[in-house]
């Protein structure tokens, strides 16, 4: 004005220029003059300081397990997450643990342990060697020929986790493990029947038959009474629901499922198979088992599944995706 007593408003005249609040900062008209009220985070005449709230406050208390980094967001800070530690949505603060073990990131070879910001891993399972993250399968057939009959020489086969035995050679009988000759006709050296019982192997069974003036199954010293019996059944006694049948001159019991013996007294090791995923079980001496896994599975029972890596893949082509879909 002619006598300068019109005040000029700054904040209209100076709005969106480089003299006016910057980063969303408040403009106030004075008499002669404005200021700038600046948004938090922000300072200086014309709000073009920005705080520095990661010196300011602690880094710690803002980030947690991270590292306190200025940004340009609502928070005017950013975290960069340690190992092991992520955010929300709602905040940058690294506060949650990652779960290193789920399924389908599992770093172990089985069994992970999820720790605060990190994990360990179980030992390896039985047929591997290894520090649990890296587990390599053991060759079981390398000593001792893995516990496969020596006399006479079996195969023994290593498998993944574990191993069994090939047959036992013609003449011989057992699972792999022991081996003992077949009996003759005879069972002399079996004494398997009863003394004056005739003693047969029939369709890789043994039959015993009580002689002319004897009857029962012949097997043991009480299989042949001088009682006559009807039917040569009568004095052969199945026990646990077995079924006697004549086989040749002599009876023989056919056993339900879970049994096995002469008598069918004695249990089934393999009978309801304890083999999980698929496993075949195989009896062992003194009628205890042994699981054959498949592919991708290992332990006593066969019970861990290796969902991740130690695999093996034979195929000569493929395709292999990781980490996995789904």
């Amino acid at each position: 004005g002619k006598t300068c007593d019109s005040d000029v408003d700054e904040c209209a005249q100076f709005n969106n220029t480089d003299l006016g609040c910057q980063n969303n900062g408040r403009c106030i008209n004075t008499p002669g003059s404005y200021r700038c009220e600046c948004a938090a985070g922000f300072s200086g005449i014309h709000c073009r300081l920005r705080e520095m709230i990661c010196e300011k406050y602690n880094g710690d208390e803002l980030c947690g397990h991270g590292t306190c980094v200025s940004a340009n967001n609502i928070h005017n800070y950013t975290c960069i997450c340690d190992v092991g530690w992520t955010y929300t949505n709602s905040s940058p603060a690294c506060v949650i643990d990652i779960n290193e073990c789920e399924l389908h990131t599992n770093p172990c070879h089985s069994e992970c342990i999820n720790m605060p910001g990190s994990f360990k891993c179980g030992p390896c399972p039985n047929g591997y060697t290894g520090n649990g993250i890296t587990c390599l399968d053991v060759d079981e057939c390398a000593i001792d020929n893995g516990g496969c009959s020596l006399i006479p020489k079996v195969n023994c086969i290593n498998t993944e986790g574990s191993y069994h035995c090939g047959n036992c050679p013609e003449g011989w009988l057992g699972d792999g493990h022991i081996c003992i000759p077949a009996p003759s006709n005879d069972c002399t050296s079996e004494n398997i029947c009863h003394p004056k019982a005739k003693c047969e192997y029939i369709s890789d069974t043994v039959v015993c038959t009580c002689p002319v003036g004897l009857s029962g199954h012949g097997f043991g010293e009480n299989g042949c009474k001088s009682e006559i019996a009807t039917h040569p059944c009568e004095n052969h006694e199945c026990k646990n629901n077995g079924t006697c049948e004549v086989n040749g001159e002599g009876t023989r019991c056919i056993c339900p499922e879970g049994y096995m013996g002469a008598t069918c007294e004695k249990n089934d090791a393999c009978h309801p198979n304890p083999c999980s995923n698929g496993g075949s079980c195989k009896l062992a001496p003194k009628n205890k088992y042994r699981c054959a896994c498949q592919r991708g599975t290992t332990g006593k029972n066969c019970e861990i599944q290796r969902e991740i890596c130690g695999s093996v893949l034979r195929q000569e082509t493929g395709e292999v995706i990781y980490p996995p879909e789904g």
